[in-house]
């Protein structure tokens, strides 16, 4: 080999390693897992500014501090993990990231975790929505926006399904009637001046298996309104759907947090064309941890997200 094909080559080497290089640290980093005090900053500024980890993408940063008995984990696209468990000082360029172990449930939920923070990147969702709501009547009275439940299949349920929409008009009346989707009976109404209603032992009045609409009206207002066709689910069927992915979630070796878990099984209803199974889930989880301000985010994301598409 003469000398100048071996410089080539030495050339085309260094460029292939640098290309791999600057792809590597290019790459997005996320936090998957955290507990308690770990922060990111950028160790180049005036005015060292430290930020609170929180889950998903990291901000743009050269270093990460670990107080006291603090974890991280965090995950890059290729699905590859690091885990920082010491307290210190860590160069997010220098962290190591290696291959977890090949499995269906966590390559679902890397996939759907992703998706997440490209999909449902804003804290806003929910406000931003309520805002859209306003801009489009622009002085002119519109009907109310139906929130929940949407077209789809509704849980069967002998406890309580809330009907919610928004509306621009602070003080209207409203009158909120489910019908026989067969019949064009009524089946409920309700008159308030509020944007939801609770239908209380549903199962007496929302039998498995059969279709129904709802539809919110503005008392003395003659316009078009929206409606929302539903299907009510199999008796059980949305407790089984839950028991049998918070079972397969159970079974593995990973370990999720109440937040990350929304995620995972909200995606997965979504996925599989339950949309109202999964807003229905997210509902009962804020209710169920009123001080889980990340949960509570997370729901809103994902159900405001989907009203906005």
């Amino acid at each position: 080999m003469n000398p100048y094909s071996k410089i080539c080559k030495i050339l085309g080497c260094v460029l292939i390693i640098c290309t791999m290089t600057v792809f590597s640290i290019g790459q997005q980093i996320s936090v998957m897992q955290y507990d308690g005090d770990a922060f990111t900053y950028n160790s180049n500024d005036e005015k060292v500014m430290y930020k609170k980890v929180v889950f998903g993408p990291l901000p743009k940063a050269d270093k990460i501090l670990l107080k006291g008995n603090a974890t991280l984990k965090l995950i890059n696209e290729d699905n590859e993990t690091c885990e920082i468990t010491k307290e210190g000082e860590y160069e997010i360029k220098s962290l190591k990231f290696e291959k977890s172990e090949s499995n269906s449930l966590f390559d679902k939920f890397c996939s759907y975790f992703h998706s997440f923070f490209i999909n449902h990147s804003s804290a806003e969702s929910k406000s931003s929505y309520k805002n859209s709501i306003h801009a489009i009547s622009r002085g002119v009275l519109s009907p109310p926006q139906l929130d929940f439940p949407l077209d789809g299949t509704i849980p069967f349920t002998d406890g309580d399904i809330q009907f919610s929409w928004s509306h621009s008009c602070e003080a209207c009346q409203y009158v909120v009637t489910i019908y026989d989707l067969e019949t064009r009976a009524s089946v409920y109404a309700w008159t308030t001046e509020e944007q939801e209603v609770v239908l209380k032992g549903a199962d007496q009045f929302l039998l498995a298996n059969k279709k129904y609409y709802w539809t919110v009206t503005i008392s003395g207002q003659e316009m078009e309104y929206p409606i929302s066709r539903i299907m009510v689910g199999d008796k059980r069927g949305y407790e089984k759907q839950i028991e049998s992915i918070e079972n397969e979630i159970a079974s593995s070796d990973i370990i999720l947090s109440d937040a990350t878990k929304a995620i995972y099984v909200m995606s997965l209803l979504e996925e599989q064309g339950l949309i109202n199974y999964a807003i229905y889930y997210g509902q009962q989880l804020k209710a169920q941890n009123p001080e889980n301000k990340v949960l509570m985010d997370f729901v809103d994301r994902f159900w405001y997200d989907t009203l906005s598409e």
